[in-house]
């Protein structure tokens, strides 16, 4: 149970004081989705002989390599072939040596076409290496950080080469601000952008309150935020004006604010240039952690305008995704089988 202890605690975070988002000048509301049927796995691949221990991450790699990253100290990526999920190499590992981490980057990962950018948070550095059949070849290491800055990056997101958003207002700097957009090599934050509500929350515990999940268009003209903890979706452009703040109405779920103080939504996000892909959770965390065995995730799918598609339930306890629009493909891990990658198909209503 060490792996699902670790899923949980790298996922989840914590929290501790209920408080209401305030509202927006822009919040709409819209319906959500109910279940449709059960998503079907189509097929069960083996994984490497190494197997994962603790998988955290599961990302395509322009529809060429399917990349998992690992919680161990060493095989820290392993790496498959797409469509047939072959498996390729395992690379990567904990060390002070070259392709080796002080901070095991399992979590801030992004990519471009055969690009894999990584953040080495123990040295504030950007690694962007090239994919290839046998290993990642370093083409560009460049620092990403700011003057003063007491905080460790987290849930970096790449909009484009010069410019990459990170969570703001975490446990040390004094600001309301939730993001910081920074340009690699550059020593000042370019802006930051995003208020936090008004609170009595400080720090680390309003932090986590508004936890949440982001990710850029591959174009980088939109970047969304999925908040865990509030039935909430915000997207904005990339002079972080806010173009979209969305309150979810949802019928189909029972949730007494009150008593449900630590309801999860939804968490992780895969994003293409048409929707936005998110891992439903609807559930309380005390609920998810006793019962990670049983709870069975769900696939939601939305447009960049922050509308509902699509919305299913896997048939097994899915804990990471990614998305093949090109091979019309969801491929994903659970915490519960590591020697397994569950393979679905796309929904058919989609358009690409």
């Amino acid at each position: 149970m060490i792996n699902l202890r670790l899923f949980f605690y790298l996922i989840i975070g914590f929290c501790s004081c209920s408080c209401q988002f305030a509202d927006s000048d822009l919040l709409e509301t819209t319906e959500a989705l109910p279940l449709s049927d059960t998503l079907k796995s189509r097929e069960i691949s083996i994984v490497s002989n190494t197997g994962l221990l603790n998988p955290v991450k599961i990302i395509n790699v322009d529809d060429t390599y399917l990349v998992i990253s690992d919680n161990r100290e060493e095989d820290l990526f392993q790496v498959y072939s797409l469509p047939e999920l072959d498996y390729l190499y395992s690379w990567g590992r904990q060390g002070r040596g070259p392709d080796e981490f002080m901070f095991i980057p399992v979590v801030e990962i992004n990519t471009k076409n055969d690009e894999i950018t990584l953040y080495e948070s123990g040295l504030q550095q950007l690694r962007i290496y090239t994919v290839t059949d046998t290993a990642f070849v370093l083409k560009e290491e460049m620092p990403l950080s700011y003057e003063n800055q007491i905080d460790p990056l987290t849930h970096i997101q790449r909009l484009n080469d010069t410019l990459y958003i990170a969570d703001y207002g975490t446990a040390f700097e004094d600001t309301n601000h939730e993001y910081v957009a920074l340009r690699p090599g550059k020593n000042e934050p370019l802006l930051t952008f995003g208020k936090y509500p008004k609170t009595d929350l400080e720090g680390m515990e309003r932090y986590f309150r508004y936890s949440k999940t982001n990710a850029a268009s591959p174009n980088g003209e939109r970047f969304a935020a999925f908040y865990l903890y509030h039935n909430l979706i915000k997207i904005f452009n990339p002079k972080g004006e806010e173009l979209k703040a969305i309150q979810i109405n949802d019928p189909f779920l029972s949730v007494d604010p009150l008593e449900d103080d630590f309801f999860r939504f939804r968490f992780l996000l895969s994003a293409t240039e048409t929707y936005l892909y998110s891992l439903g959770v609807n559930t309380t965390n005390q609920e998810f952690s006793d019962n990670i065995e049983s709870i069975k995730t769900s696939l939601e799918i939305w447009n960049w305008d922050g509308q509902p598609v699509y919305r299913s339930v896997f048939d097994e306890p899915v804990h990471g995704f990614t998305v093949s629009e090109k091979y019309n493909r969801i491929y994903t891990f659970s915490s519960l089988e590591t020697h397994k990658i569950f393979e679905y198909e796309l929904p058919g209503i989609l358009e690409f």
